[in-house]
């Protein structure tokens, strides 16, 4: 295909920008222009008037017209907006907002999706009828088709096929625009984030699932990309990543807007609130005492809301619930260390402290052999890891969750000898034992790899 030589000339997100000249950009003084010029006012307010468009398209739907119009309909507008961006470079030489209608073009793309797998569900779902309840107080079913207007499975089912091609080109061109040098990469994230709205189910269970996969496949993938290519770093960059996260939203908006939330996706928001956040301070250095308590507040609420779910849910023992919450809640917080190094001991003796507090009223409120050898086994890691780490509260925690845990096992060994008790102390001090010999022969070694590991997930400069 031919394309126009304005709008595909380089740009701050082209693949004619090289890194010398994009470090000239970030540490050049540059003049920001602090008044708001006309065509710029005119672009902001045309941007809102499609966006909102789109919005209203969204979640209140057309019903007039059978299902194969309003499809063609809506491809025609997020091809309309396509063809704008180039007829605008083409035919005007103006660049910004050419731009425009290719973002506009694709952040449009989510909302074609999601009619798409609305226009499918029906033939292709293999939930059974009552799964999903339907949220009523937040209004109706979207795309409901009117008696005599819905497609015939074959229709649909090629209707739904051919869109996703036209809109696969689409995609392609506009980050050709935006992003030249990793245009085929983000092409295909973007295409497998939008794919998950044609998921033929309603399921909370696996909409969560898919968006907690989905969302740090998206962040790894993404951040290896940023690595690779230092163009994603301009405006048009950091554009092309973020839009990969709206489909992300739609598929979160529409298990919200039209079915009744339960508790696991609820949790599953929390925690990818939390992972926005933890990609916020990765790509900023603007407000990062802000984004970091945030992250701390909803790595906290995720824990709470997992411990609401697991109380909840048939077959999952007493003596999982809070161990599990506080593994989920030790676990971002060791993840947020990496992020923010310079309160990385904090972070994990927080952890630490987190995991003894659980096992310790775990063991408190339920008793039982197997927590405490539970609490022996963490509570040995967490003095081993402590030691090598030079990390003095993790250390201690980890030591008094050990012996608190050989106290009680003790206790029960003596209120009701058996054999297996007595074989299973015997076993257990045997490993201490082993483990302190390794720590003696091996601790210079272990220490320089826990050290290594660390720098492996510490933020590039």
């Amino acid at each position: 295909m031919k394309t126009d030589n304005a709008l595909m000339a380089p740009s701050p997100g082209g693949a004619g920008l090289d890194e010398a000249r994009i470090w000239e950009t970030r540490t050049s003084p540059v003049r920001v222009a602090t008044r708001l010029s006309l065509p710029s006012l005119l672009r902001g307010i045309g941007a809102l008037v499609v966006v909102g468009a789109f919005l209203m398209y969204l979640f209140q739907g057309w019903r007039d017209g059978d299902q194969l119009t309003r499809t063609l309909i809506l491809l025609a507008h997020t091809g309309v907006l396509t063809l704008a961006g180039f007829a605008a470079g083409h035919w005007l030489r103006e660049t910004k907002g050419a731009r425009l209608f290719i973002g506009l073009a694709l952040v449009a793309v989510p909302v074609d999706f999601a009619f798409l797998g609305g226009i499918t569900y029906g033939h292709l779902t293999w939930d059974p009828v009552g799964t999903a309840s339907v949220a009523s107080a937040w209004g109706p079913v979207l795309w409901e088709a009117q008696p005599g207007t819905a497609l015939d499975p074959g229709s649909a089912l090629g209707l739904a096929a051919a869109a996703v091609v036209a809109l696969a080109i689409a995609i392609q061109l506009g980050f050709l625009v935006m992003a030249r040098r990793s245009s085929w990469s983000l092409t295909g994230l973007y295409l497998l984030a939008n794919g998950t709205l044609l998921i033929p189910t309603r399921s909370q269970g696996v909409i969560s699932a898919s968006l907690l996969v989905l969302a740090v496949t998206l962040i790894l993938l993404s951040q290896g990309l940023r690595r690779r290519d230092p163009s994603l770093a301009t405006p048009e960059g950091v554009f092309a990543r973020a839009v990969l996260v709206l489909p992300l939203l739609v598929l979160g908006g529409r298990s919200i807007w039209l079915y009744a939330p339960d508790q696991v996706f609820v949790t599953s928001l929390a925690v990818l609130g939390y992972l926005g956040l933890r990609l916020a301070l990765r790509s900023t250095d603007r407000g990062r005492g802000l984004l970091e308590w945030s992250a701390v507040l909803l790595a906290g609420l995720s824990a709470v809301l997992a411990l609401s779910m697991l109380g909840g849910l048939h077959g999952v023992s007493d003596i999982w619930v809070l161990p599990l919450s506080a593994a989920l809640l030790a676990g971002l917080l060791v993840d947020l260390s990496f992020v923010v190094p310079v309160h990385a001991g904090r972070y994990r003796n927080a952890a630490a402290l987190v995991i003894a507090l659980a096992m310790s009223a775990n063991l408190a409120g339920l008793g039982g052999a197997g927590n405490a050898v539970a609490c022996i086994a963490l509570g040995l890691a967490g003095t081993v890891w402590g030691y090598l780490s030079r990390l003095r509260a993790v250390f201690a925690v980890g030591l008094l969750t050990a012996l608190g845990g050989l106290g009680v096992g003790g206790r029960l060994a003596l209120a009701g000898f058996t054999i297996g008790g007595w074989t299973a102390a015997v076993l257990a001090g045997i490993a201490t034992i082993a483990a302190g010999s390794v720590v003696e022969r091996y601790g210079e070694r272990i220490k320089t790899g826990v050290v290594r590991w660390n720098r492996h997930f510490e933020p590039a400069d």
